[in-house]
């Protein structure tokens, strides 16, 4: 009976961390800019998420396909101040220098193991 809570309790736990660690679940904040791409097919939207007293502020970017309209978590950055968006073509975005081609790349800070020496930026 105890090896049945015990799995039960493992498989629970395995499946909220592996949720909170996901960027499509994060829910965007205050929109602070939003460019459509020439072509006019996608929109990338950037939020400020608040971190309250506790925490720094985040920037989530947000790729809506306007044919679609879905949405895609793109951009995930810690203690992020700036909000410049710049598309270079039609499928690739920089966003804060960042490039990135948004119908494959996804940037998530807590993934980067170089994110403080890239950033100059700490916890």
């Amino acid at each position: 009976m105890k090896k049945t809570y015990l799995y039960i309790f493992t498989i629970l736990l395995l499946f909220t961390l592996v949720g909170c660690y996901n960027t499509q679940r994060l829910k965007p904040g205050e929109l602070k800019s939003s460019k459509e791409s020439s072509n006019g097919k996608y929109t990338v939207k950037l939020y400020r998420n608040n971190g309250g007293s506790l925490s720094h502020d985040a920037m989530l970017g947000v790729l809506t396909n306007n044919e679609t309209k879905e949405n895609k978590n793109i951009y995930w950055m810690y203690k992020e101040y700036d909000f410049d968006i710049e598309w270079v073509d039609d499928v690739t975005v920089k966003i804060n220098g960042m490039e990135l081609n948004v119908e494959r790349d996804v940037y998530d800070w807590r993934k980067d193991d170089e994110w403080e020496e890239k950033y100059n930026k700490e916890y």
